[in-house]
């Protein structure tokens, strides 16, 4: 579950080399090792820059499944294996010589490797949210059937699952906390500070704004010149900048009664679609994203309301705040979300129709009237289905 984010590029200032001096060597790292049942299948190694990755090497794994890979560097860096969707990440200092061994073709799940106590980090903190993300999946499963079985309070069922969510959460925030801490002089907390469980950043602004703060202060000590030191130095910047211009945006946004602006955005296929278009039915506006966790805990509730009453004149019209295309697409599968229509700008936060609706946080809902008026927000749970029933009479 390790994140890429999208960092900006920092130029640096290098020490000329003496050409003839072998004491200005650049020191050359190996990552070499042994991936099973992956044969024929192509492993990627690729070098993390602030704004991109950056490919080196690759190669077509045989029955054995063996590789190596050499790089000159001179600068402790992050580095990832990529196999098909799945990544190993690595923090490499130079001249380390690392030795890895997992399985295809998910080599992020279950992997061990030696030669670097940094990559070593890295390993165990992805061990740990494995497990996590694999409880946290089990928890949804679980919602999602037992939501459907006759006689169960679902308001209870997904307060009990949500409260069991949460726990996870801040279990996992705790434990990332006390990493960084123990490991303040590494490279590595930079990592640590943007892990995500279910899609969801654990760390999040302004909530953890002193541990961004923590994380920078240990980085400009320690690494002051590498850039993704810049980088965080430059994203905090800015996150506290949108905090700023949201605690000035108008509070509470649309209210009951008003009539609701047109949206007019692209679907994920490309196709312009119109709020508008749906006039002459009730419409649940929904706003969401595939890392949102609590918006996907919600799915479920509204994709069964939607089942219940797609015959009597209910419609959705969801808009995406999420910023990768494929991202969003993934959420509407795995979620089954595809009966309805979608629409985003993937502008994150910047979201044109979040910023004119006055949406602060997700999820945020509007049910519309078939005049466009707005009559209820926020109907989460099972309040939803409460409001569609005092409309349908069933």
């Amino acid at each position: 579950p390790f994140v890429i984010l999208s960092f900006l590029l920092v130029s640096s200032c290098n020490k000329e080399k003496n050409d003839n001096s072998d004491e200005n060597a650049v020191p050359v790292l190996t990552v070499k090792g042994t991936i099973s049942s992956a044969e024929n299948q192509t492993l990627q190694f690729q070098k993390l820059s602030p704004s991109r990755l950056i490919p080196i090497d690759s190669v077509v794994l045989d029955a054995e499944g063996k590789f190596e890979f050499t790089h000159a560097s001179s600068v402790t860096d992050f580095y990832r294996l990529v196999l098909n969707n799945s990544s190993v990440f690595l923090i490499v200092k130079p001249g380390e010589n690392i030795n890895l061994t997992t399985e295809g073709p998910f080599i992020s799940r279950d992997y061990t490797l030696e030669g670097s106590p940094e990559s070593k980090l890295a390993m165990d903190m992805n061990a740990h949210l494995v497990k996590s993300a694999d409880a946290l999946q089990a928890m949804n499963k679980r919602y999602q059937e037992e939501s459907q079985k006759t006689g169960v309070n679902v308001e209870a069922l997904y307060n009990e699952i949500n409260e069991e969510a949460n726990q996870l959460f801040e279990g996992d925030k705790a434990y990332l906390k006390a990493l960084i801490e123990e490991n303040n002089t590494s490279l590595f907390i930079y990592l640590a500070l943007y892990q995500t469980l279910g899609n969801n950043p654990i760390f999040s602004f302004p909530e953890d704004e002193e541990m961004f703060d923590y994380v920078l202060a240990q980085l400009q000590e320690h690494h002051p010149e590498s850039s993704y030191t810049q980088s965080l130095k430059s994203d905090l910047s800015k996150m506290r900048m949108q905090a700023e211009q949201e605690m000035s945006a108008q509070q509470g946004g649309l209210n009951i009664g008003d009539i609701a602006p047109n949206i007019v955005m692209e679907t994920p296929e490309g196709e312009v679609k119109s709020l508008y278009d749906l006039r002459g039915k009730y419409v649940l506006l929904d706003f969401w994203a595939a890392w949102c966790r609590p918006c996907r805990m919600e799915n479920p509730n509204i994709l069964a309301d939607y089942n219940k009453y797609k015959s009597d004149n209910f419609t959705i019209f969801q808009v995406s705040l999420d910023r990768a295309h494929a991202d969003w697409v993934k959420g509407i599968q795995d979620d089954n979300l595809s009966q309805w229509t979608h629409v985003s700008d993937l502008q994150y936060w910047n979201n044109e129709a979040a910023k004119m609706y006055g949406v602060q946080s997700i999820p945020a809902s509007f049910l519309l009237d078939p005049e466009g008026k707005i009559i209820a927000k926020n109907l989460r749970g099972p309040a939803l289905g409460s409001k569609l029933q005092e409309i349908f009479g069933h």
